[in-house]
Protein backbone atom coordinates (compact mmCIF):
# COMPACT_ATOMS: atom_id res chain seq x y z
CA UNK A 1 0.00 0.00 0.00
CA UNK A 2 1.39 3.33 -0.99
CA UNK A 3 0.38 6.09 1.40
CA UNK A 4 -1.26 9.26 0.15
CA UNK A 5 1.13 11.31 -1.96
CA UNK A 6 0.84 15.09 -2.02
CA UNK A 7 2.01 17.35 -4.82
CA UNK A 8 4.95 18.42 -2.66
CA UNK A 9 5.92 14.77 -2.05
CA UNK A 10 5.87 14.08 -5.78
CA UNK A 11 7.95 17.20 -6.40
CA UNK A 12 10.47 16.11 -3.74
CA UNK A 13 10.66 12.63 -5.25
CA UNK A 14 11.35 14.08 -8.70
CA UNK A 15 13.87 16.57 -7.30
CA UNK A 16 15.82 13.85 -5.47
CA UNK A 17 15.73 11.40 -8.35
CA UNK A 18 18.38 13.07 -10.48
CA UNK A 19 20.19 16.43 -10.16
CA UNK A 20 20.23 16.89 -13.95
CA UNK A 21 16.47 16.45 -14.10
CA UNK A 22 16.09 18.99 -11.31
CA UNK A 23 18.21 21.58 -13.13
CA UNK A 24 16.53 21.13 -16.51
CA UNK A 25 13.06 21.07 -14.96
CA UNK A 26 13.75 24.26 -13.00
CA UNK A 27 15.04 26.06 -16.09
CA UNK A 28 12.03 24.92 -18.08
CA UNK A 29 9.65 26.13 -15.40
CA UNK A 30 11.36 29.54 -15.29
CA UNK A 31 11.06 29.82 -19.07
CA UNK A 32 7.35 28.95 -18.93
CA UNK A 33 6.69 31.49 -16.21
CA UNK A 34 8.51 34.20 -18.18
CA UNK A 35 6.46 33.32 -21.26
CA UNK A 36 3.21 33.64 -19.33
CA UNK A 37 4.23 36.94 -17.74
CA UNK A 38 5.40 38.32 -21.08
CA UNK A 39 2.19 37.28 -22.82
CA UNK A 40 -0.05 38.76 -20.14
CA UNK A 41 1.93 42.03 -20.22
CA UNK A 42 1.74 42.19 -23.99
CA UNK A 43 -2.00 41.51 -24.03
CA UNK A 44 -2.59 44.14 -21.34
CA UNK A 45 -0.59 46.72 -23.29
CA UNK A 46 -2.60 46.09 -26.46
CA UNK A 47 -5.97 46.03 -24.74
CA UNK A 48 -5.38 49.32 -22.94
CA UNK A 49 -4.91 51.09 -26.31
CA UNK A 50 -8.70 50.87 -26.83
CA UNK A 51 -8.28 49.59 -30.36
CA UNK A 52 -10.99 46.88 -30.68
CA UNK A 53 -9.53 44.84 -33.58
CA UNK A 54 -6.10 44.84 -32.01
CA UNK A 55 -7.62 44.06 -28.61
CA UNK A 56 -9.50 41.06 -30.01
CA UNK A 57 -6.36 39.90 -31.78
CA UNK A 58 -4.40 40.30 -28.56
CA UNK A 59 -6.95 38.28 -26.59
CA UNK A 60 -6.94 35.52 -29.21
CA UNK A 61 -3.14 35.38 -29.29
CA UNK A 62 -3.04 35.41 -25.49
CA UNK A 63 -5.42 32.45 -25.27
CA UNK A 64 -3.47 30.61 -27.95
CA UNK A 65 -0.18 31.24 -26.12
CA UNK A 66 -1.59 30.06 -22.79
CA UNK A 67 -2.92 26.91 -24.46
CA UNK A 68 0.51 26.23 -25.93
CA UNK A 69 2.16 26.81 -22.55
CA UNK A 70 -0.29 24.34 -20.96
CA UNK A 71 0.63 21.75 -23.60
CA UNK A 72 4.32 22.38 -22.91
CA UNK A 73 3.73 21.82 -19.19
CA UNK A 74 2.04 18.50 -19.90
CA UNK A 75 4.81 17.47 -22.28
CA UNK A 76 7.45 18.37 -19.68
CA UNK A 77 5.66 16.29 -17.06
CA UNK A 78 5.40 13.30 -19.41
CA UNK A 79 9.05 13.49 -20.39
CA UNK A 80 10.05 13.91 -16.74
CA UNK A 81 8.13 10.77 -15.73
CA UNK A 82 9.64 8.85 -18.63
CA UNK A 83 13.15 9.96 -17.68
CA UNK A 84 12.61 9.04 -14.03
CA UNK A 85 11.36 5.59 -15.04
CA UNK A 86 14.32 4.97 -17.33
CA UNK A 87 16.77 6.20 -14.68
CA UNK A 88 15.16 3.99 -12.03
CA UNK A 89 15.37 0.90 -14.24
CA UNK A 90 19.00 1.63 -15.07
CA UNK A 91 19.83 1.92 -11.37
CA UNK A 92 18.06 -1.36 -10.65
CA UNK A 93 20.27 -3.00 -13.25
CA UNK A 94 23.35 -1.59 -11.52
CA UNK A 95 22.04 -2.99 -8.21
CA UNK A 96 21.82 -6.59 -9.44
CA UNK A 97 25.37 -7.63 -8.38
CA UNK A 98 24.62 -6.63 -4.76
CA UNK A 99 21.22 -8.26 -5.05
CA UNK A 100 22.85 -11.52 -6.19
CA UNK A 101 25.22 -11.35 -3.24
CA UNK A 102 22.28 -10.98 -0.84
CA UNK A 103 20.62 -14.03 -2.43
CA UNK A 104 23.81 -16.03 -1.92
CA UNK A 105 23.88 -15.08 1.77
CA UNK A 106 20.23 -16.06 2.18
CA UNK A 107 20.99 -19.41 0.57
CA UNK A 108 23.84 -19.98 3.02
CA UNK A 109 21.58 -19.00 5.92
CA UNK A 110 18.92 -21.50 4.82
CA UNK A 111 21.47 -24.29 4.46
CA UNK A 112 22.86 -23.51 7.92
CA UNK A 113 19.50 -23.61 9.73
CA UNK A 114 18.41 -26.75 7.88
CA UNK A 115 21.55 -28.57 9.06
CA UNK A 116 20.44 -28.61 12.68
CA UNK A 117 23.99 -28.92 14.00
CA UNK A 118 25.03 -27.14 17.22
CA UNK A 119 25.65 -23.48 16.53
CA UNK A 120 23.64 -23.52 13.30
CA UNK A 121 21.38 -20.72 14.55
CA UNK A 122 24.39 -18.47 15.07
CA UNK A 123 25.55 -19.18 11.52
CA UNK A 124 22.00 -18.54 10.27
CA UNK A 125 21.90 -15.06 11.81
CA UNK A 126 25.44 -14.27 10.65
CA UNK A 127 24.50 -14.93 7.04
CA UNK A 128 21.13 -13.20 7.45
CA UNK A 129 22.81 -9.99 8.64
CA UNK A 130 25.25 -10.22 5.73
CA UNK A 131 22.28 -10.56 3.38
CA UNK A 132 20.71 -7.44 4.91
CA UNK A 133 23.91 -5.47 4.32
CA UNK A 134 24.09 -6.62 0.69
CA UNK A 135 20.43 -5.79 0.14
CA UNK A 136 20.93 -2.35 1.70
CA UNK A 137 23.78 -1.78 -0.76
CA UNK A 138 21.53 -2.86 -3.63
CA UNK A 139 18.88 -0.37 -2.49
CA UNK A 140 21.50 2.37 -2.17
CA UNK A 141 22.53 1.76 -5.77
CA UNK A 142 18.93 1.59 -6.99
CA UNK A 143 17.73 4.72 -5.16
CA UNK A 144 20.86 6.85 -4.83
CA UNK A 145 20.21 7.20 -1.07
CA UNK A 146 21.60 5.44 1.99
CA UNK A 147 19.18 2.74 3.15
CA UNK A 148 18.83 0.56 6.23
CA UNK A 149 17.35 -2.94 6.01
CA UNK A 150 15.67 -4.70 8.93
CA UNK A 151 14.18 -8.19 9.31
CA UNK A 152 11.61 -8.72 12.08
CA UNK A 153 9.58 -11.75 13.08
CA UNK A 154 6.15 -12.04 14.66
CA UNK A 155 5.71 -13.41 18.18
CA UNK A 156 3.24 -13.53 21.04
CA UNK A 157 4.63 -11.43 23.94
CA UNK A 158 2.57 -13.29 26.56
CA UNK A 159 4.31 -16.59 25.89
CA UNK A 160 7.48 -15.24 24.22
CA UNK A 161 7.02 -18.10 21.74
CA UNK A 162 6.77 -17.31 18.01
CA UNK A 163 3.35 -18.03 16.54
CA UNK A 164 3.88 -18.02 12.77
CA UNK A 165 0.86 -17.44 10.61
CA UNK A 166 -1.28 -15.68 13.21
CA UNK A 167 -2.68 -12.26 12.37
CA UNK A 168 -4.29 -10.94 15.54
CA UNK A 169 -3.68 -7.50 17.00
CA UNK A 170 -2.20 -9.12 20.10
CA UNK A 171 1.03 -9.91 18.30
CA UNK A 172 4.27 -7.97 18.22
CA UNK A 173 7.45 -7.81 16.19
CA UNK A 174 11.10 -8.12 17.19
CA UNK A 175 14.23 -7.42 15.20
CA UNK A 176 16.31 -10.49 14.32
CA UNK A 177 18.68 -8.97 11.75
CA UNK A 178 19.66 -5.52 10.52
CA UNK A 179 22.11 -4.02 8.06
CA UNK A 180 23.03 -1.17 10.42
CA UNK A 181 21.36 1.48 12.53
CA UNK A 182 20.48 5.14 12.44
CA UNK A 183 20.91 7.40 15.45
CA UNK A 184 17.70 6.16 17.04
CA UNK A 185 18.85 2.57 17.33
CA UNK A 186 20.24 2.89 20.85
CA UNK A 187 17.28 4.83 22.27
CA UNK A 188 14.79 1.97 22.23
CA UNK A 189 13.84 1.12 25.81
CA UNK A 190 14.99 -2.30 26.98
CA UNK A 191 12.13 -4.78 27.18
CA UNK A 192 9.74 -2.57 25.21
CA UNK A 193 7.20 -4.51 23.14
CA UNK A 194 6.64 -3.33 19.57
CA UNK A 195 2.98 -4.20 19.08
CA UNK A 196 1.66 -4.60 15.55
CA UNK A 197 -1.29 -2.33 16.39
CA UNK A 198 1.13 0.48 17.31
CA UNK A 199 2.72 0.53 13.85
CA UNK A 200 0.82 1.77 10.82
CA UNK A 201 3.06 -0.10 8.36
CA UNK A 202 2.86 -3.51 10.07
CA UNK A 203 -0.86 -3.11 10.64
CA UNK A 204 -1.46 -2.34 6.96
CA UNK A 205 0.46 -5.40 5.81
CA UNK A 206 -0.66 -7.89 8.47
CA UNK A 207 -4.21 -6.86 9.30
CA UNK A 208 -5.29 -5.19 6.06
CA UNK A 209 -3.51 -7.73 3.81
CA UNK A 210 -1.73 -5.07 1.77
CA UNK A 211 1.12 -6.47 -0.40
CA UNK A 212 3.46 -3.76 0.95
CA UNK A 213 3.46 -0.42 2.73
CA UNK A 214 5.25 2.57 1.21
CA UNK A 215 5.57 6.14 2.45
CA UNK A 216 8.03 8.62 1.01
CA UNK A 217 7.47 11.35 3.60
CA UNK A 218 6.76 10.09 7.11
CA UNK A 219 6.86 13.60 8.55
CA UNK A 220 3.87 14.59 6.42
CA UNK A 221 2.18 11.25 7.14
CA UNK A 222 2.36 11.89 10.89
CA UNK A 223 -0.36 14.50 10.49
CA UNK A 224 -2.54 11.81 8.86
CA UNK A 225 -2.17 9.48 11.86
CA UNK A 226 1.00 7.52 11.10
CA UNK A 227 2.09 5.47 14.15
CA UNK A 228 5.53 4.07 14.96
CA UNK A 229 6.26 2.26 18.24
CA UNK A 230 9.89 3.46 18.03
CA UNK A 231 8.61 7.03 18.04
CA UNK A 232 6.72 7.36 21.36
CA UNK A 233 5.11 10.76 22.10
CA UNK A 234 8.03 12.11 24.12
CA UNK A 235 10.58 11.16 21.46
CA UNK A 236 8.34 12.38 18.67
CA UNK A 237 8.08 15.76 20.38
CA UNK A 238 11.88 16.00 20.48
CA UNK A 239 12.19 15.08 16.80
CA UNK A 240 9.55 17.60 15.78
CA UNK A 241 11.28 20.36 17.76
CA UNK A 242 14.70 19.61 16.25
CA UNK A 243 13.41 18.44 12.84
CA UNK A 244 15.90 15.58 13.23
CA UNK A 245 14.15 12.39 12.16
CA UNK A 246 16.14 9.13 11.92
CA UNK A 247 14.39 8.27 8.65
CA UNK A 248 11.76 9.90 6.46
CA UNK A 249 10.98 7.25 3.84
CA UNK A 250 10.07 3.63 4.49
CA UNK A 251 8.83 0.54 2.68
CA UNK A 252 7.72 -2.71 4.32
CA UNK A 253 7.09 -6.14 2.79
CA UNK A 254 5.55 -9.20 4.49
CA UNK A 255 7.64 -12.34 4.90
CA UNK A 256 4.95 -14.74 3.76
CA UNK A 257 4.25 -17.94 1.91
CA UNK A 258 1.17 -19.83 0.70
CA UNK A 259 -0.21 -22.42 3.10
CA UNK A 260 -0.53 -25.98 1.79
CA UNK A 261 -2.72 -28.81 2.98
CA UNK A 262 -6.06 -28.45 4.81
CA UNK A 263 -7.44 -24.95 5.26
CA UNK A 264 -8.63 -22.03 3.15
CA UNK A 265 -7.20 -22.02 -0.36
CA UNK A 266 -4.45 -19.51 -1.10
CA UNK A 267 -4.18 -18.35 2.52
CA UNK A 268 -0.99 -16.50 3.35
CA UNK A 269 1.19 -17.45 6.30
CA UNK A 270 3.03 -14.37 7.53
CA UNK A 271 6.16 -14.90 9.64
CA UNK A 272 7.39 -11.32 9.90
CA UNK A 273 8.44 -8.27 7.93
CA UNK A 274 11.22 -6.95 5.75
CA UNK A 275 11.69 -3.20 6.11
CA UNK A 276 13.85 -0.61 4.39
CA UNK A 277 14.11 3.03 5.36
CA UNK A 278 16.05 6.11 4.36
CA UNK A 279 16.68 9.57 5.86
CA UNK A 280 15.77 11.17 2.49
CA UNK A 281 12.20 11.90 1.39
CA UNK A 282 11.06 10.49 -1.94
CA UNK A 283 13.56 7.62 -1.84
CA UNK A 284 11.48 4.65 -3.00
CA UNK A 285 9.87 4.40 -6.44
CA UNK A 286 7.40 1.52 -6.18
CA UNK A 287 7.78 0.21 -9.73
CA UNK A 288 11.55 -0.16 -9.30
CA UNK A 289 11.94 -1.12 -5.62
CA UNK A 290 8.94 -3.31 -4.79
CA UNK A 291 10.11 -6.28 -6.96
CA UNK A 292 13.55 -6.19 -5.32
CA UNK A 293 12.05 -6.45 -1.85
CA UNK A 294 9.64 -9.18 -2.88
CA UNK A 295 12.55 -11.19 -4.27
CA UNK A 296 14.48 -10.88 -1.00
CA UNK A 297 11.39 -11.70 1.08
CA UNK A 298 10.56 -14.84 -0.89
CA UNK A 299 14.16 -16.05 -0.71
CA UNK A 300 14.22 -15.51 3.08
CA UNK A 301 10.91 -17.21 3.84
CA UNK A 302 12.12 -20.83 3.74
CA UNK A 303 15.02 -20.25 6.14
CA UNK A 304 12.92 -18.17 8.53
CA UNK A 305 10.22 -20.86 8.52
CA UNK A 306 12.81 -23.49 9.52
CA UNK A 307 14.16 -21.24 12.26
CA UNK A 308 10.74 -20.59 13.78
CA UNK A 309 9.78 -24.27 13.61
CA UNK A 310 12.92 -25.08 15.60
CA UNK A 311 11.98 -22.39 18.12
CA UNK A 312 8.54 -23.93 18.51
CA UNK A 313 9.97 -27.41 18.98
CA UNK A 314 12.44 -26.18 21.58
CA UNK A 315 9.64 -24.47 23.53
CA UNK A 316 7.46 -27.58 23.73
Amino acid sequence: MESRSTTWQKLAQWRNSDPHLSLLGSLGTVADVLAIVGTVSWVYALVTRKDLPKSLLAIFLGILTLACVAMVFRLQDTLRKLEIGLTGRARVGDALPSMAESMADLSRATVAISDGAPGSETVFFTHLEAACRSFAEALRTATGSQCRVTVQDLYAPDSQVPQPGHSGEDFAVRTIARSGSWSEGATQAAGRVDWVRENTDFEAVLLLNEPYYLCNDLVVELSAGYRNSHWPPERLKEMQASQNYPYRSTIVWPLRGRLTGPGPANEWRILGFLSADSPITGTFIASAIVPLGETFAHALYAGLNMYENRELEAAQ
